[in-house]
């Protein structure tokens, strides 16, 4: 059966954080997929990666998706014509006003929803001995991405 929930896709400078070490699986950290380049940004490489194992799946489960992207750097227009199970669609240009607030309505909620677990672990070990500036200083990245994916 199909599962139409994908997988969080995360980007970093650092092509294996010392964090990781510890994992069965560094390049999929909590399930999540890890990238890594020097600016920590999509880009066109990564982009076809990415669409390239959907593609693969869809073809598993007989599947086809209609996927709309806008004009950005890393979306190149080649993409439209190179999946068998993936038609990609590109937005007419000038139309992130009409799109934008959603994605900054999503964003806002899952930042409100990290933030609250960040809180939660820096006051759950705030007492007299460690401050707060202290703890937040030992966040590491597998730690922030736990709470980006509960989020």
């Amino acid at each position: 059966m199909w599962k139409g929930r994908r997988k969080i896709l995360l980007f970093g400078t650092s092509i294996s954080p010392r964090c990781f070490k510890s994992l069965q699986s560094p390049s999929r950290p909590y399930n999540c997929s890890y990238f890594a380049n020097k600016k920590a940004w999509m880009n066109t490489e990564i982009m076809t990666t990415i669409l390239s194992k959907l593609n693969h799946q869809l073809k598993c489960h007989n599947r086809h998706i209609l996927l709309f992207m806008y004009n950005a750097p890393c979306h190149p227009q080649t993409l439209s014509g190179q999946f068998s199970n993936i038609t990609v669609l590109f937005l007419l240009k000038n139309t992130t006003s009409k799109s934008q607030p959603l994605d900054a309505g999503i964003i806002a909620n899952w930042r409100v929803l990290y933030r609250k677990r960040m809180l939660q672990y820096v006051f759950s070990l705030v007492d007299g001995e460690k401050n707060a500036s202290e703890i937040v200083k030992s966040i590491n990245v597998l730690m922030a991405i736990e709470w980006g994916r509960q989020a």
